[in-house]
């Protein structure tokens, strides 16, 4: 589709990196032939695509998962949780990250997203939400990778400072938190 210069919409970002997803290839510590995707991106999506499956989505029948990588190569897996009283609805990405700060661990070198609607045979690009990105910038650096799964077997990819240029932070507390 030629999006090497297309705009992300609504965001201003110029796309990167978009590449085929091919999961289940079993190659687990090489860079994938074509897709300039590596094996590890390959099976963070693959997590945050079985994460979907998960969903609890009964209103607005939009299933996403995540897969969020731990500095130590480990993967926590969240989906999102709705409830018939909308603000208590949990993303997908904050699952993740809640579960793997709540095992100890809080430094983090990226994350997967699918998202879309129940029975979709191409998923939107579904990026983290501001507030799920709030959450991220707490524990992860500008360079915080977030890779999307979607339109058919393609992937996006971003930094965190891509998403969320002007981040609240500790520094805004007088380094409180620290």
């Amino acid at each position: 589709m030629g999006m090497e210069d297309e705009k992300l919409t609504g965001t201003g970002m110029d796309v990167k990196d978009e590449k085929p997803i091919r999961t289940g290839m079993g190659m687990e510590d090489e860079k994938l032939t074509g897709t300039g995707m590596d094996a590890g991106d390959e099976k963070l999506i693959g997590a945050a695509l079985e994460a979907r499956e998960r969903a609890y989505a009964p209103y607005s029948h939009f299933k996403v998962g995540a897969a969020l990588l731990t500095a130590e190569g480990r993967i926590f897996t969240g989906c999102n949780i709705e409830n018939a009283s909308y603000g208590v609805t949990n993303c997908a990405e904050r699952t993740a990250l809640f579960k793997a700060v709540s095992e100890g661990h809080t430094h983090f070198s990226a994350i997967a997203v699918a998202g879309g609607p129940a029975g979709a045979e191409k998923l939107p690009f579904a990026w983290p939400c501001g507030v799920c990105r709030q959450a991220l910038a707490e524990f992860c650096g500008p360079d915080f990778r977030i890779l999307t799964a979607g339109d058919g077997q393609k992937v996006r990819e971003c930094t965190l400072a891509e998403l969320l240029p002007h981040q609240f932070d500790s520094g805004a507390l007088g380094g409180r938190g620290e």
